[in-house]
């Protein structure tokens, strides 16, 4: 089960979650597994001191390990490898997902349709609690479904601490700060606020 994977948060403002790497503190950029099409030290003089990552598109992003010690850049590489190892080897069983992704939809409207979901009286409310977190405790899913997943599942107080461990082994930093909301005792409307800033 992915959520035993556990969050590697360094000094230099690398995070790696479980469904793919955050860098940076302030603004940081988030770099999803699914993208990542290898891992490795760098060869050149200049890229030695870094761990590529090789996306999907061809470009290399170089994420400095600290320094001249190659212990740490080796360290790096065999952190991030591990964790895409893990990500790739998640069973992908099929979700439900796609209502609940935000799509083209503007923010008003997406949280409206999440409010028809949550409403039992709602004739289209076909969603169960077991659907619901197989969407937000998979990594791969649109970001948004799994949110929209946790601010459903909210409405139980003793789902809130599950949602809690999902936030932990978040990366991305909207997506972490969106569950952690759910995870706790706001009000509603702060948590559709934290819910909105969430992107695919």
């Amino acid at each position: 089960m992915w959520l035993a994977f556990i969050p590697l948060q360094l000094r230099n403002g690398i995070r790696i979650g479980a469904e793919g790497i955050s860098i940076g503190r302030f603004r940081p950029t988030f770099i999803p597994f699914r993208r990542i099409r290898k891992v490795e030290i760098g060869v050149s003089f200049w890229a030695s001191r870094a761990v590529e990552l090789i996306l999907d598109d061809g470009r290399v992003v170089r994420l400095v390990a600290g320094g001249t010690f190659s212990k740490k850049r080796e360290a790096l590489r065999d952190a991030i490898a591990t964790a895409l190892r893990v990500y790739e080897a998640q069973p992908r069983r099929p979700s439900r997902s796609a209502p609940l992704a935000r799509g083209g939809r503007d923010r008003q409207e997406w949280i409206d349709a999440l409010r028809r979901f949550a409403d039992p009286t709602y004739r289209d409310n076909t969603f169960t609690p077991e659907e619901l977190w197989d969407v937000l405790e998979d990594p791969s899913v649109d970001p948004t479904a799994r949110a929209a997943a946790a601010h459903m599942l909210r409405e139980e107080p003793e789902n809130r601490p599950r949602i809690r461990v999902a936030a932990e082994a978040a990366a991305e930093s909207k997506i972490r700060v969106a569950l952690e909301e759910a995870a706790s005792e706001a009000e509603m409307h702060e948590v559709e606020t934290k819910l909105a800033k969430v992107r695919d």
